[in-house]
Order: C-alpha cells, then sequence, then structure tokens
C-alpha cells in the first residue's frame, strides 16, 4: 500500500481499558510533521512479554529512510516473552485478541493477542498466538483489526505485570 495525496491514517477507537497513560506510536515516530513509516513494510518485530495477560508491547517500526525505531509500552518485567519477526516481504494483515475485566489486576486489560502475516511475495499466512490468557480467567470480549500499521491505546510503563489496559489500531485508509 503506498501513501498518497489521496490517503490517510485513521486510528480506531480504543478496546478494552483506558485508566492508563495514553501512548500512540505514529505521533511519537514523528507524525504528522513528517511522515515516518515505511508503509509497505511498516512493522519488523513485535515483542509481547505475558502471562494471565498481556503485560507488554514492545513494536520495531521500519521508517521510511530505512532505520527502525523500537517502541516499548507496559510493564517490561512480564513473565513469558513471545516474540514475532516479520521478514521483508511480510505485513500484519489482522490483530485480534480478547479484553475484559481481570479480578486480580481490578481493571480491564488486553487479556490475549494474536497476529496475522502475510508474505506479499508468496501469499504465505502464517498465524503468531494466541498469547496470553494463561490463566484462562478471562474469556473477554474478542476484538480484532484488518491492516494495522502502528499501535496506539493505555499502558502502565510503571506496572510489573499487567500493563497494556488497551489498544487502538492506526490504519492506512485510500480514497479517488
Amino acid at each position: 500500500m503506498l501513501q498518497s495525496a489521496n490517503s490517510a491514517f485513521v486510528q480506531t477507537l480504543v478496546v478494552g481499558g483506558n485508566k492508563d497513560t495514553p501512548f500512540n506510536d505514529l505521533e511519537a515516530l514523528g507524525w504528522p510533521a513528517t511522515s515516518p513509516l515505511d508503509i509497505n513494510h511498516p512493522i519488523t518485530t513485535i515483542e509481547v512479554l505475558y502471562g494471565y495477560v498481556v503485560d507488554a508491547l514492545n513494536i520495531t517500526y521500519q521508517l521510511a529512510d530505512g532505520t527502525t525505531k523500537l517502541i516499548k509500552h507496559g510493564a517490561q518485567s512480564g513473565g513469558d516473552t513471545a516474540v514475532v519477526h516479520l521478514g521483508a516481504d511480510e505485513v500484519l494483515v489482522d490483530v485480534y485478541g480478547k479484553t475484559g475485566y481481570h479480578f486480580y489486576y481490578d481493571k480491564f486489560l488486553v487479556c490475549q493477542i494474536s497476529f496475522v502475516i502475510l508474505n506479499t511475495k508468496t501469499a504465505a499466512v502464517r498465524v503468531f498466538g494466541p498469547i496470553g490468557n494463561g490463566d484462562n480467567a478471562n474469556i473477554g470480549d474478542l476484538f480484532h483489526n484488518a491492516g494495522t500499521l502502528a499501535f496506539a491505546g493505555f499502558a502502565d510503563n510503571t506496572a510489573i505485570e499487567g500493563g497494556i489496559s488497551g489498544l487502538s489500531f492506526i490504519t492506512s485508509k485510500v480514497w479517488e
């Protein structure tokens, strides 16, 4: 997908909670002053720290100038770690999971997350996940978003665990 005068970044409503500190990775990367992302391959790596819930999301973005930038959100001392690498020909086509109230943490959180990745050369699709919801205590509400280019949401970066309370997704829309 190429960015042109007939395209715009669009941000979805938040899924999950909104009680922690807001973040918007596109703004952190310099938008709207610049168009920072490599639109055709915006994400190279997603690291998820998890246990009962999604504790942290650490995303490495591919920038338009060819460099990369790591942005971290949430509790960086979570239990387990899952890392998905997106190859040069791969894009994130869907993000889905569950959000809900978790009694142990006494707040709404992202409880589980999965990523659907498409190889744009071979048309191969792979799913990475589900990640989180380790105690199966919270069924939660299902969410999904197609075409995620960057993440936004609410996170507690000082928490020991349970650091991602809500997510919003930044996509690109093209019109004629």
